[in-house]
């Protein structure tokens, strides 16, 4: 599956301060609310929250229902801070292919609670579960993690636009390409 064809996703990672003593935009001062999976794709695995973009939405709307179906909280738009994009290839299974829009915000509404899909999580950006996660976590997570502390600390990290290649069993990663700064590539055709 080619990027004009693969599901448009969105990923956001909700912060607060962890209450770690350090430098401003350290990302040990920071918790970040993933959550285990209790259904479909990527059952049992602990995973971001977020979702595919429904036809009509755009990204943040998408975010904005997701996380609201997930986790129960409303995340106001002016919080979100877009970070970059990562990219699932899987050429063994494209129809697999996801293009996913990566978000961080410090601030929502209402009291973070489990739903259907999602048993939510804190983890120390120092302390994330990488053993109960897909095996790609570990070559993208913590340098978005550290770029998501410091947007919600009031700086400007570089976007970035990775590609996750998974080998041909769908799982292990086959091999990981990073660009940093510039315009956030656009992971979603124009309608």
């Amino acid at each position: 599956m080619s990027s004009m064809t693969a599901a448009p996703v969105v990923l956001c990672f909700l912060l607060r301060p962890s209450g770690a003593s350090g430098l401003e935009g350290d990302p040990a001062l920071w918790d970040v609310l993933l959550g285990l999976k209790k259904r479909g794709f990527g059952q049992g695995k602990v995973v971001a929250i977020g979702g595919h973009v429904e036809a009509g939405e755009t990204p943040e709307e998408a975010l904005q229902r997701e996380v609201w179906e997930e986790v129960d909280v409303v995340v106001p738009q002016e919080a979100l801070a877009k970070l970059g994009t990562v990219r699932f290839v899987f050429p063994a299974q494209p129809s697999w292919d996801m293009n996913s829009v990566v978000y961080a915000a410090d601030r929502w509404e209402g009291e973070v609670s489990p739903s259907e899909e999602i048993s939510p999580e804190w983890h120390g950006l120092d302390g994330l579960p990488f053993r109960r996660m897909w095996p790609d976590a570990g070559h993208w997570l913590e340098e978005a993690l550290t770029r998501a502390a410091q947007a919600v600390s009031g700086g400007s990290p570089e976007p970035f636009d990775v590609t996750v290649t998974l080998a041909d069993d769908n799982h292990a990663v086959a091999g990981v390409e990073w660009t940093f700064g510039g315009p956030c590539a656009e992971p979603f055709p124009a309608a």
